[in-house]
């Protein structure tokens, strides 16, 4: 069961901002005729089927994510016979698609099941081994999901039956499961859990704040991809998480996609909401030693940008100039493409295809990235 329309504003199969290969549609065709392929053996519950479009040795491979069942099961055969109930009653739609190389495509998809009230989005890799493609790895797209971590020193109790922003749903145990704007049916999942592998925290600042904390709260939406209404979602997603931050006396919030660390009333959005105040929220502008760039302009679906310090005066200049940038995407400038000249506040820049993450081989998302140069001369 599948479509190839998109949800929300989605009219048709789309091909994403990407490295910047010219590359005709046939690879994309491919590698979503592969997924269709593997799909169907799994809903028919054929294993040596399944086998023939995997790559399970490829670099990667071990971080399956929604087919994480297929890695860590003794066998296919028992992988196989678990999804496939899944997946009779599962239906997909292919969204988007991008060429990352001549042999390495992403694939966007939308999932939808009749038991889960929430719908899936997920990108899956495919490499082409021997001229046949292989799936690699299909994990959802946290870039495209509002996602935040409330940072509780104690247990959080029971709480009342709503917040100012939101009421509160609970399971027939008494566990908290998710919030729900009455008004408008927009609906937050929620999970409670111990803190674990507090040493193996990238972000400083996080690994500090989880010292003294004994219970994240997570908190999880996927919102619309029509602009307007999205941009809605951003300030009530900030404003009921900062409320139910307060509720379970969270003193901070992390933002994972973001890279942020806040304090829970910095979350709140008063007065006025502007693209300004939102993206003062969701999105971060990271620095290294020779790369710096943003992370949550997904948030706005709008590309990440990024500059090389070594392409710019300093890397004050660098950070300036991609600040810039930012406020005038977010500000509801025109789309930039990548291979032109665009004038950044008072400097001349040429925007290029970015490398996909901070690393070399990670991926941006849904959305790409667009590196800023120095104009051409």
């Amino acid at each position: 069961m599948h479509s190839m329309a998109g949800d929300d504003t989605d009219d048709g199969l789309g091909t994403l901002l990407g490295t910047g290969m010219e590359e005709s549609s046939e690879p994309l065709i491919e590698a979503i005729s592969t997924i269709a392929i593997l799909r169907d053996a799994i809903r028919r519950g054929d294993s040596d089927g399944v086998r023939l479009k995997l790559d399970l040795h490829a670099h990667g491979a071990g971080r399956r994510g929604l087919l994480s069942t297929l890695a860590g099961t003794a066998n296919i055969e028992t992988a196989v016979s678990t999804l496939s109930r899944f997946w009779q009653s599962a239906e997909y739609t292919t969204s988007a698609a991008r060429v990352i190389s001549p042999d390495e495509t992403e694939v966007y998809e939308t999932i939808a099941h009749p038991a889960h009230a929430q719908k899936l989005r997920t990108v899956t890799l495919l490499r082409r081994r021997g001229g046949h493609w292989r799936i690699v790895t299909t994990t959802d797209t946290p870039d495209e999901k509002l996602v935040a971590s409330l940072l509780c020193p104690v247990e959080p109790l029971l709480l009342e039956d709503a917040l100012p922003g939101a009421r509160l749903d609970y399971d027939g145990d008494g566990k908290l499961v998710r919030l729900v704007n009455e008004d408008l049916g927009w609906q937050a999942a929620l999970r409670l859990g111990p803190v674990v592998n507090r040493d193996s925290v990238d972000n400083l600042e996080l690994g500090a704040a989880l010292a003294d904390t004994e219970t994240l709260v997570s908190v999880a939406f996927l919102p619309s991809r029509v602009p307007k209404k999205r941009r809605a979602q951003l300030a009530w997603f900030a404003n009921v998480v900062a409320e139910l931050a307060e509720a379970v006396k969270a003193p901070q919030v992390f933002l994972p996609w973001c890279d942020r660390l806040l304090e829970t009333d910095e979350l709140h959005l008063r007065g006025d909401v502007t693209d300004e105040t939102l993206a003062a929220r969701y999105v971060h502008v990271l620095t290294d030693e020779e790369w710096i760039g943003t992370r949550g302009m997904s948030h706005f679906m709008l590309p990440e940008l990024e500059a090389r310090t070594m392409d710019w005066p300093s890397a004050n200049s660098a950070r300036a100039i991609v600040e810039q940038g930012v406020e005038m995407l977010v500000g509801g400038g025109d789309a930039w493409m990548p291979r032109t000249s665009q004038t950044i506040g008072d400097t001349k820049c040429w925007i290029e295809f970015g490398r996909r993450g901070r690393e070399l081989g990670q991926t941006y998302g849904r959305w790409g990235s667009l590196r800023l140069a120095p104009a051409r001369t």
